[in-house]
């Protein structure tokens, strides 16, 4: 079983939207996030911002490594640590992509409560908890034959034994972008 985490999120809504994620190796930058610290009982964490009305829009995330040969039914356990600090989650933003070789598309996996991912605590910090149980509810219906709320177990059946090329985290105020732009610092 592999597990992606990222801790000590900080997000903002409203205008601006910023996100602290706390992590260790093997991820890169990019869009408009920056570090900072400290972050939520760690030295360090990362800063997403966006802004879906400046033009251009502005938005940022974290690209995580992901192991060779990562399956779908391999990967089971996704979360973070998180606080909103002027609103809340909402317009599909924050959220997780996954992204399959060989299948067009992004699986999303939002950061909030179901069925609207609003209503994110504000000022507080907070865990997701495992967004990759077999009940919780992914949107592939950017993937053939995938729906909006798409329990994780049904994903990882309908798409086993397809390897993982992505997982990200992006903040960029519902602009549902497939996979975005991506900075090559690798830190």
């Amino acid at each position: 079983m592999k597990k992606l985490t990222a801790t000590s999120l900080l997000f903002i809504l409203g205008g601006i939207f910023t996100a602290v994620a706390a992590v260790g190796t093997g991820y890169s930058l990019f869009g408009q996030a920056t570090y900072v610290s400290p972050g939520d009982n760690s030295n360090r964490a990362v800063k997403l911002v966006a802004d879906s009305g400046a033009n251009p829009a502005v938005y940022s995330g974290i690209d995580f490594n992901v192991p060779p040969n990562l399956t779908i039914n391999d990967l089971n356990t996704l979360s973070t640590d998180y606080r909103f600090t002027a609103s809340s989650c909402g317009l599909g933003s924050p959220r997780f992509g996954i992204q399959l070789d060989g299948v067009s598309g992004t699986i999303f996996v939002y950061i909030g409560p179901p069925p609207s991912y609003t209503g994110c605590p504000p000022n507080v910090w907070a865990n997701t908890g495992n967004l990759l149980t077999a009940a919780s509810l992914v949107d592939t219906s950017q993937l053939p034959g995938g729906t909006f709320y798409d329990p994780w177990g049904a994903a990882q059946a309908r798409y086993s034994g397809k390897v993982v090329t992505d997982v990200f985290l992006v903040s960029d105020n519902g602009r549902q972008t497939s996979k975005p732009c991506r900075s090559t610092t690798q830190t």
